[in-house]
């Protein structure tokens, strides 16, 4: 166990003692310290949206107008114990972003091998090869709440623009043999609209008809104005160091005085020295 390194897990220590009673209050006993180490299994969601630029500094269109792009990929593993038939995404997409220009590109779902984007996936129902199952999704023309529902008997808190839906592909529980049979993934990219400071997306995921699972906020952030204010800062404090190198240039012939203080105290201080030495002698 001293070996642990594993980045889904710590390595801590269990610890036990025995006490006694004596007069009514209970007393450790000497020497029954026992240390245990043990590994303890780290947190996390694993329902999560995540985007290949969290900081941009083309921050939408470039010189030439063409719109920067976007890659999301959108994971999801169910935590139940009973195989999941069907799953349901709902993007919330930002306004920043051409709706039209969505794209999946990859979907996989356990270790099934993953069905590359292209011809293989469009709007259309598609086949899920190896699984029996199918893959769909809708995307709304605007970002004004996609209602057209694929699935859903319950209403998500997260008001879908665009939706992907798995249909009878029997996602493993979270008991299964292999934890990646439970687990599956969606890719897709997707263009900025124009100009932006921060992006946010955000999912719902359904398995079957269990409450919405909320994910993080995937958040890109335009760095271009805090480069320009941390150079224009750059070029302040610069001027500053500037004109106190030129003015301690000048004041140069005066500099000693700043120094008086620190004599006169180390004379005084010489001069009590000497009178100590000689009252002992």
């Amino acid at each position: 166990m001293q070996n642990v390194n594993d980045n889904n897990r710590v390595l801590d220590t269990f610890v036990a003692v025995l006490t006694k009673m004596v007069g009514g209050q209970p007393q450790f006993v000497a020497g029954s310290e026992s240390k245990l180490p043990i590994a303890i299994g780290k947190s996390h969601d694993p329902n999560v949206i995540e985007v290949n630029i969290p900081t941009s500094t083309q921050c939408g269109p470039d010189a030439n107008g063409v719109q920067e792009e976007l890659e999301y990929t959108v994971h999801f593993q169910n935590i139940g114990s009973d195989p999941a038939t069907t799953v349901e995404v709902n993007l919330d997409i930002d306004p920043h972003l051409n709706n039209s220009s969505l794209t999946v590109t990859e979907i996989g779902i356990g270790t099934n091998p993953p069905v590359a984007g292209g011809a293989s996936i469009s709007q259309a129902r598609t086949g899920y090869n190896g699984l029996g199952g199918t893959f769909e999704y809708s995307v709304g023309t605007s970002n004004t709440a996609y209602n057209t529902s694929l699935l859903s008997t319950q209403i998500p808190s997260i008001i879908p623009d665009a939706k992907f839906l798995f249909s009878g592909i029997q996602l493993a529980g979270i008991n299964a043999a292999n934890v990646q049979d439970s687990k599956g993934y969606i890719k897709f990219k997707i263009k900025t609209a124009g100009a932006y400071q921060v992006i946010h997306n955000q999912a719902g995921i359904f398995f079957d008809h269990n409450p919405e699972i909320v994910t993080n906020l995937a958040e890109t952030r335009c760095l271009k104005d805090s480069i320009n204010m941390n150079c224009d800062s750059c070029r302040m404090h610069l001027r500053e160091c500037r004109d106190q190198l030129n003015g301690s240039k000048t004041d140069s012939s005066n500099s000693w005085m700043n120094w008086l203080g620190w004599i006169i105290a180390g004379l005084e201080l010489l001069i009590i020295i000497y009178l100590l030495t000689r009252k002992r002698n």
